[in-house]
This record gives structure tokens, C-alpha cells and sequence, in this order.
């Protein structure tokens, strides 16, 4: 519940009291689990505002904390409801309801930024429930312990669930972990993703799959020079995905970005156009070539993906576009069209 005007939060502010005396008095009764429940809800929503002094916030800590180890789970549940985002809750009342039922836990596991990293390694290493780590897997900005921790599970539905997680930022050497712990399906999916080198399977025919990366490569070095020099222009970076240079693209879109590599490859080939221009904005790219880019990326996925494709790339870009008359219905894609028909090579002008 957010506070809605001045005179709500006094209403609040006036009544914190009586509710923290309905639900003293609640103990003394022992009312029925529902009564409590609303009372928790009551008595939480007051905290999560954070109207008290300082005083005050620590008497509200308490009941919060009576509150966490009610032996009704609606009045936990509750609890654990209201306070999963709160930055005022208490680290040990985070812990307990963490270590509580599902029900109780996964909204704390998910969502409280109370736990510390070393508590939640420690929650993964303790719980046998698949539940509470996929909660666990769908945190904002997991840190990379709880990423070896979560992989180490070796559980596919957490994996996989870790995958989906778009703020989750997977070195390379996670990427070869999870290899070996997921579907054949999902795999295949993760190596064509990540462009990763498939194992030799006249040779092994149950290989332990591992990303083979070398350090930096020259096109990434080239980037970061350009980069570094302020040279890596918007017009250099379209001729490069004109060119279906996708690395050099792909690589320049992330520097300008300011994210990994890994993670715009990820954005770029996920055929979402909303996460596209998403990352097209925080490049400081220009809007009004947009919808040309995100079709002529379309296009070249789609051909890189083509193993038995007869034509070259260009003559497959520009087909493609007189076809589907994208060349007068797409702003700018007259401007491409001259670029990629060009034939004129990044290499020849950087």
C-alpha cells in the first residue's frame, strides 16, 4: 500500500499505536489465526510506510518480530507479503522467514534485499527445496557466489530458471557449468546463443560440454580502440551491421552501452523487439534507424542460421528487403540499401 496524501499518512500515524495495542491485547486473548493475519497485515503495512521515529521503528521491529514466528502461517504469510521489498526489515527477521515454509519463504527469497549474499549462499547449500532456489534464481543482480552456488545445485528447473533472469550478468565460465546440467534442447539453445564451439562427438559420445573462448579477440580489441580513440561513431557501427559484421556490432552496441558483451548478444539475437530498442536507447544510437536495424538484424540472423544459403549476404539483404517492400515502407532503409550494395568493408575504412 502506498500512502496516497499527507492526511493518510497522519490517519496512519495517529492510529500505529492502537494497533500495536490491538495486537498485544491479541496475544493475551489468543483470538482465531484470521484475526491475527489481519492484524499482521495491519501492523506490517504501517512498517513498510515507515512513518515511526526512531523509538518507535524499534518497537515496531519487535512486534514485526513476534509477528515472523506466529505459530498461524496466514499471520508469516502475511508478514512476508507485505515486507518482501521493505529496506527498514531487520536481516534476522529476513533470515527467519526465509528459512520458513514456501509459502512464507519465497517472497523474501525473491524479493528482500534484507538477505546478505553469505545468507543466501548459505540457504542454498541448506534447503532441499526446488522451489525456494528458483525464488532464489529470480533475484534482481544475484551476485556471482550465488550463481556458482545456485549452479552447483546442479538442478535443471534453477538453471533454467537462472537463465530466464534478465538482470543476472553470466561470466563464461558459468555458461560452461550449466552446459552440463541442462536439457539437450536447452543446451542447443545456449550454445547457438552464445556462439559457443560444439564438442567433437566422433570422439566422445557423452562429452562434458565446455565453452572454448580465447582472450579478447582482434575484432573486440579493434572496438575498444575506437572506443578509447571516441572514434566508434554511430554511421562506423550501421556499416558494420550493413556489412554483417554482427560481432563488430554486437560488441561496439555493448561499449557504447556500457553492459557486457555477453548480455547484448543475448538482447540482440532474442527476436524481442521492446529489449532491442531498449538497449538501441542506453547506446545512444539514433531512433530514427530503429525499425531498419531491428529488420536487417532480422535477416541476417535468419542467414547466418541458413547453413545451405546459396546467396551472399548482401544479395539476401537486399531481396529480402525489395520483397517485402520494406525499402518504402521502413524509414531509412533506402540508406542501408546503398550501404550494404556498396561492398565497402569496416577494414577498408577504419
Amino acid at each position: 500500500m502506498q500512502l496516497a496524501s499527507n492526511r493518510d499518512a497522519n490517519i496512519l500515524e495517529n492510529n500505529y499505536k492502537q494497533i500495536f495495542q490491538n495486537y498485544a491485547e491479541s496475544l493475551q486473548n489468543n483470538p482465531s489465526p484470521e484475526i491475527r493475519a489481519i492484524i499482521a497485515d495491519a501492523v506490517s503495512t504501517y512498517f513498510k510506510n515507515e512513518i515511526f521515529d526512531t523509538t518507535e521503528k524499534n518497537v515496531a521491529c519487535e512486534i514485526i518480530r513476534l509477528l515472523a514466528m506466529d505459530v498461524s502461517a496466514h499471520v508469516r504469510q502475511a508478514i512476508a507479503f507485505n515486507l518482501k521489498h521493505s529496506a527498514a526489515l531487520p536481516r534476522d527477521i529476513a533470515i527467519i522467514m526465509a528459512s520458513d515454509i514456501l509459502e512464507v519463504a519465497m517472497p523474501i527469497l525473491e524479493s528482500s534485499a534484507a538477505l546478505m549474499e553469505e545468507d543466501i549462499v548459505t540457504i542454498i547449500k541448506n534447503t532441499k527445496f526446488t522451489a525456494k532456489l528458483i525464488a532464489i534464481s529470480k533475484r534482481q543482480d544475484i551476485s556471482k557466489a550465488v550463481i556458482d552456488e545456485l549452479l552447483a545445485t546442479k538442478n535443471e528447473e534453477v538453471i533454467t530458471s537462472l537463465l530466464s533472469n534478465k538482470s543476472v550478468t553470466i561470466c563464461e565460465s558459468q555458461i560452461g557449468v550449466m552446459l552440463n546440467y541442462i536439457s539437450p534442447q536447452l543446451r542447443s539453445e545456449l550454445i547457438n546463443k552464445y556462439h559457443l564451439n560444439k564438442p567433437n562427438q566422433e570422439h566422445s559420445p557423452e562429452p562434458t560440454i565446455l565453452p572454448q573462448f580465447i582472450e579478447k579477440s582482434q575484432t573486440e580489441q579493434m572496438v575498444d580502440y575506437l572506443f578509447r580513440e571516441g572514434r566508434l561513431t554511430e554511421s562506423l557501427i550501421l556499416r558494420a551491421l550493413c556489412e554483417g559484421n554482427i560481432l563488430f556490432f554486437e560488441i561496439s552496441i555493448a561499449r557504447r552501452a556500457g553492459i557486457p558483451v555477453i548480455n547484448a548478444k543475448m538482447l540482440i539475437r532474442s527476436s524481442n523487439a521492446a529489449s532491442l530498442k531498449s538497449l538501441w536507447k542506453r547506446a545512444r544510437m539514433p531512433e530514427s534507424a530503429f525499425d531498419a536495424v531491428n529488420i536487417i538484424i532480422t535477416l541476417i540472423i535468419s542467414h547466418l542460421q541458413n547453413s545451405r544459403a546459396e546467396k551472399s549476404l548482401s544479395n539476401y539483404l537486399l531481396e529480402n528487403i525489395k520483397e517485402y517492400n520494406y525499402d518504402e515502407s521502413v524509414t531509412l532503409m533506402p540508406y542501408f540499401m546503398t550501404i550494404i550494395a556498396s561492398g565497402i568493408k569496416i577494414k577498408d575504412i577504419v
